[in-house]
């Protein structure tokens, strides 16, 4: 029996539904400038999308208030 053929193998996966990430690190502002353009809150909900529940922005104290 191969793997494909046994049941029940992907079904941590199916029971996650969206992604999800356990593991302890963060994506950083420009990381997915690729998939979300250059706005940062673009990238910030593109991330949010992929399941990550935090990101890292060293630069955030020179980024505009409204930005903040």
């Amino acid at each position: 029996m191969g793997l494909f053929s046994t049941p029940g193998v992907f079904a941590a996966e199916k029971s996650l539904g969206k992604h999800s990430f356990n593991l302890a690190y963060a994506p950083h502002l420009g990381m997915f400038r690729h998939h979300a353009g250059n706005d940062p809150i673009d990238q910030l909900n593109f991330m949010a999308d992929q399941g990550f529940t935090a990101f890292e922005d060293n630069g955030m104290r020179n980024r505009p208030v409204a930005t903040q």
